[in-house]
């Protein structure tokens, strides 16, 4: 079975300090972003427009933004459950890596 699996997002956001080896943050900044997106749409259109008053466009803003955030948490909270079996498998994994390395040698100065 050939893998070919096109890696870019993943390979662009490993360059980054703290989502280099946490594949939990990588799917959270995506999540947060795509959550974001509605609330700077309705700011660009409030800045563009002039049909709105300061006032309107204030409070419209807050609401989205007290809902963006509400939904941006309950987002992550959910994701970041969601996502422990694989993080348990990967932590399975280094340490059956780790481990059988070292019984290896282990047995190896043992059958002498």
């Amino acid at each position: 079975m050939k893998l070919n699996h096109k890696l870019y997002l993943y390979s662009f956001l490993a360059n980054f300090g703290w989502f280099k080896k946490s594949y939990t943050s990588k799917i959270m900044l995506v999540a947060f972003l795509g959550t974001h997106v509605p609330l700077l749409t309705l700011l660009f259109s409030f800045i563009i427009s002039n049909s709105y008053s300061f006032e309107m466009a204030a409070r419209v803003m807050s609401i989205a933004l007290l809902a963006t955030l509400a939904g941006t948490a309950a987002t992550l909270y959910a994701l970041n459950h969601l996502l422990k079996p694989v993080i348990l498998t990967s932590a399975a994994l280094q340490n059956y890596k780790v481990y059988s390395h070292c019984r290896s040698q282990w047995f190896d100065r043992t059958n002498w």
